[in-house]
């Protein structure tokens, strides 16, 4: 393997579409927005529409005729095939109205994650007094399976909220046939458009994406810690009470199933998302904490980070080294 082709990958916190069209009144207001604060020509901006929000914010004198469409259903009549944020300022949660039957499939059956939910909830429940504390399960999906932790663990009361309907009335069979439906209420839609009917002592969650804020978790959490919650600021007030996110430049020439890589990366105009469940990938460089959410502290908004990832010869010929051993 002599052919090597490198290519700088950026790390974004903004968003990915596929296919939106371009030429709205409001994206290209945006675009023009966009170049004029980089210097550039308006085709020269790439395919950002995040980026094209926060330009568009400083527009003055818009007319109704070239509003954004902000919210899930305006993109999917734009072309969008999917949507993602972690930049809470414009990040509107019905973008992420749920996921596929197996993608709930596999999260309830992770042997690495579930356990270690149901440990940390048994154990935060058994510390107090017996059917005493209420808990939230913010995102239950349709098996409610951290909500079911809660009861079974002895919970005296648990608010599962769903903003999914199909999910939130499968989640409701599921309660109903595990017999907890005296404990467990569910309750559809946001969590941050949603009352309880009292504050919990727990708040437990998987509503983190493969960039920990990508599911919008800053504005859930800082609203559950406004609301909901209370002693919010203890951190066994939360499951989990911290999560983060960590990067590290790969190698991964097996992904395209052995073929030699033909990517045309100038036509990429949006951050390109590959699964890194291959075991052939390889780091190029120890991984750096990018992210980190404490969820005691109010989610703080999140802050630019800077990493330098030293990459080194003999780590490229290791690699190398491992690749054509896969091919012997």
């Amino acid at each position: 393997c002599s052919d090597h082709c490198f290519t700088t990958m950026a790390l974004t916190m903004a968003t990915t579409l596929s296919a939106l069209g371009i030429n709205t009144p409001w994206l290209a207001a945006a675009r023009a927005r966009y170049a004029s604060l980089q210097g550039q020509a308006p085709n020269s901006v790439g395919h950002d529409p995040m980026r094209y929000f926060a330009a568009y914010a400083k527009l003055a004198g818009t007319t109704a005729e070239s509003e954004p469409p902000l919210s899930y259903s305006a993109f999917i009549s734009e072309g969008a095939a999917s949507v993602w944020s972690a930049l809470d300022d414009h990040y509107d949660p019905e973008w992420n109205l749920g996921f596929s039957d197996e993608a709930y499939t596999l999260m309830k059956d992770d042997e690495n994650r579930t356990p270690l939910f149901a440990e940390a909830i048994r154990a935060r429940i058994a510390d107090s007094p017996d059917k005493s504390l209420a808990v939230l399960d913010i995102g239950t999906g349709p098996f409610a399976v951290l909500s079911l932790l809660a009861a079974e663990a002895g919970a005296r009361k648990v608010y599962a909220l769903e903003v999914n309907p199909e999910a939130a009335r499968r989640a409701r069979q599921t309660i109903l046939a595990a017999g907890w439906s005296e404990v467990i209420d569910v309750l559809e839609g946001f969590s941050t458009s949603l009352e309880l009917p009292e504050k919990v002592d727990v708040v437990v969650s998987e509503i983190v994406g493969s960039v920990a804020s990508d599911e919008g978790l800053y504005a859930t959490i800082q609203d559950a810690h406004a609301r909901f919650v209370k002693a919010p600021a203890r951190k066994d007030s939360w499951i989990p009470h911290t999560v983060e996110t960590w990067a590290a430049p790969c190698s991964y020439p097996l992904h395209y199933a052995l073929r030699r890589p033909r990517y045309d990366w100038a036509s990429i105009e949006e951050p390109l998302r590959l699964s890194c469940s291959n075991p052939s990938l390889l780091a190029l460089a120890p991984a750096q904490r990018v992210e980190r959410i404490p969820f005691a502290d109010g989610a703080p908004a999140p802050q630019p980070v800077d990493a330098a990832f030293e990459v080194c010869g003999a780590t490229i010929a290791h690699n190398e080294a491992v690749y054509l051993d896969a091919l012997a």
